[in-house]
């Protein structure tokens, strides 16, 4: 990834290191992301996400590492298959836009899913983002490649059917409006620290079943990055070795070795929005899946799945 200065007159490297990005974003500072595909040195679909002063940044696949000889740089997340099998682009929401999300979050594609995702990061000291996304309740026709909003506050997004997508139609331009002052009913933050976690939902929840850890069903897991394409899905809390080393010399994406995660409780914010979830063996993790059943303070049912990544807790 490449940089020019309007005049034509200096080109620089941002990036390298990237496998099929489908698509990039430039943000409101100048942050630079971009989706990625699962393939050699690419254990799946993942976001990455770095800043001008992080600039340049290795992203992964050696063979096109280039001249950079920084260290990997990690993204905000990864991707099950089943959530991203091929990432599209990502749009900032401006601050003309209605479609439930305030001015400056992000926005990910999937190609893949035909999947429109809420981005949910958290900055690390140093400026290394962390953080998961929650699918948006949109239905599309085709996939979503590219997106736009129109100066009225809609969202259009264009896509297509070609390799590896679930799309429905062979094409499509869709426009997407909100139905304002109708909650979407999905989390809208996300951070860690110690051994707790926290969402903060954007709707009020019912206590009940908000302070219940029955209501929070946990997972995790790790890739292994290396010359093979893609990697399967391998324990944390219990590493097998041996899988572990296989998976560096043939195909791993038949392994499929998930951890369970205790939520010991449940703390509901004063502001009825907040839940903070305590858990005990709380660690970095490539992969989280947080899944919640949960009750708006009206009677609503919020049923949704978090995936994110933990760099640092």
């Amino acid at each position: 990834m490449m940089k020019l200065t309007p005049d034509g007159k200096e080109l620089t490297v941002v990036a390298s290191g990237l496998r099929a990005p489908g698509g990039i974003s430039v943000g409101p500072n100048g942050e630079l992301t971009t989706g990625e595909n699962e393939g050699t040195w690419q254990p799946c679909c993942k976001l990455n996400y770095f800043t001008a002063d992080q600039r340049p940044v290795f992203l992964g696949t050696e063979p096109s590492r280039q001249e950079i000889t920084k260290e990997f740089h990690e993204p905000l997340c990864y991707f099950p298959m089943d959530v991203d099998n091929s990432g599209g682009g990502q749009i900032w929401v401006t601050p003309e836009a209605k479609v439930g999300l305030s001015a400056g979050e992000l926005i990910h594609l999937s190609y893949g899913q035909s999947s429109i995702y809420r981005v949910l990061s958290e900055e690390l000291a140093g400026g290394q983002m962390q953080g998961g996304v929650v699918k948006l309740p949109i239905s599309l026709s085709s996939s979503a490649q590219r997106a736009a909003f129109h100066p009225d506050g809609s969202l259009y997004v264009c896509g297509m059917r070609g390799w590896q997508t679930n799309a429905a139609s062979e094409a499509g331009i869709q426009r997407i409006r909100y139905n304002e002052g109708t909650p979407l009913g999905l989390p809208e933050s996300m951070s860690v620290k110690g051994k707790q976690l926290t969402l903060r939902f954007d709707l009020e929840l019912d206590e009940e079943l908000a302070t219940d850890p029955e209501s929070f069903a946990i997972k995790r897991w790790k890739y292994i990055r290396g010359p093979q394409y893609g990697s399967g899905q391998f324990s944390i809390d219990n590493p097998d070795v041996e899988a572990e080393e296989n998976a560096l010399k043939q195909e791993s994406k038949g392994h499929k070795q998930q951890d369970d995660v205790e939520v010991a409780s449940v703390e509901l914010g004063a502001d009825g929005r907040t839940v903070t979830l305590t858990i005990p063996s709380l660690k970095p993790a490539q992969q989280m899946q947080i899944a919640y059943d949960l009750e708006s303070a009206d009677g609503e049912v919020l049923v949704g799945t978090v995936y994110s990544t933990i760099h640092k807790n």
